[in-house]
């Protein structure tokens, strides 16, 4: 079991060359837990040897956790800014339904209720889109909604506040669009982009992806070129945890931020309901002319996916 262990940590350090490798170094956290287990079995079996490498071994991937749990600085109090147009917020929201799920009444009720001011929609069918159409139409009337049917990969977005440049556009994949808008907030323009590359499930799927990931930060970079007063939000089902170098290599790429650093493990995707089968893979991402204030992990409404929703406002 100890060598057997240590070799599945060992294996993440390939993550950038194989599709397995990666997928276990996004499982860091089952393999802290089960380092955890297998470290206290030695220990009350006296087994010394066995120990100490267990506990390296969990040592090692447990640093790797440290951004759930440490800020790179805290936020900003909303008082200490004189300029009250600053102290405005913007309330996000990215939500993947399952494109074949068919609790879409709690669906409806969950964004519904959590009144996000953008809404980021994943996975979406044509009868969703409808629904959410008629639901959102008084309290969201800004739009840019791209359903797909048959398919996975639908997408839209509904705002409270007007959308410029809205459009939707394509990475790598013809079938598989993101979608992006300026938002007039409260507290100046907002480029919110939301994006779902393929989850890595083969070699193939697993080059695809990072293709996708390749060419969204080159996209970003090229909009913060050309728009350096503008922040962004980037939103949705990115199909990579925080513990993949290829997030990773997307944040350094764009000078991008998360909303979950420092805010614990809450897995939004889950195999099975409970917390040791869940990732952390819905995410969003934000450039440092912003600062998140709050960030939550939504309950179950019929998709293997949680919404998350985060309220950023102004550095």
């Amino acid at each position: 079991m100890t060598l057997a262990l240590c070799l599945l940590s060992a294996a993440g350090l390939l993550a950038r060359f194989h599709w397995l490798a990666e997928l276990l170094a996004n499982l860091r956290v089952q393999l802290v837990l089960a380092l955890s287990i297998a470290s206290l079995i030695a220990g009350a079996a006296r087994n010394r040897n066995a120990a100490i490498v267990l506990v390296s071994a969990l040592c090692w991937q447990g640093w790797g956790l440290r951004s759930a749990f440490v800020a790179d600085h805290a936020p900003i109090p909303l008082s200490a800014n004189g300029d009250d147009s600053a102290n405005r917020s913007l309330k996000v929201m990215t939500i993947n339904v399952l494109a074949v799920n068919r609790r879409l009444d709690d669906v409806i009720r969950q964004i519904s209720g959590e009144d996000a001011d953008v809404i980021a929609v994943l996975e979406l069918s044509g009868p969703l889109a409808d629904r959410l159409n008629e639901a959102l139409q008084a309290s969201h009337p800004f739009t840019s909604v791209h359903p797909q049917d048959p398919g996975n990969f639908g997408i839209g977005l509904w705002s409270r506040f007007p959308l410029g440049d809205d459009r939707s556009f394509v990475l790598n994949r013809d079938w598989n669009p993101s979608v992006e808008a300026t938002v007039d907030s409260p507290f100046g323009s907002i480029h919110v982009i939301a994006t779902h590359p393929v989850p890595p499930m083969n070699r193939n799927l697993y080059e695809t992806r990072n293709e996708h990931m390749s060419m969204l930060a080159r996209h970003i970079r090229d909009f913060q070129t050309h728009n350096a007063s503008t922040p962004i939000i980037l939103a949705g089902d990115l199909n990579t945890t925080p513990w993949s170098p290829f997030y990773h290599k997307l944040l350094a790429e764009t000078d991008l931020q998360s909303c979950a650093t420092g805010r614990g493990l809450t897995p939004t995707w889950y195999r099975y309901r409970s917390f040791p089968f869940g990732i952390v893979i819905d995410h969003i991402l934000f450039s440092d002319e912003l600062q998140c204030m709050d960030r939550q992990v939504l309950p179950d409404m019929g998709s293997d996916h949680r919404a998350v929703v985060a309220t950023l406002t102004r550095r």
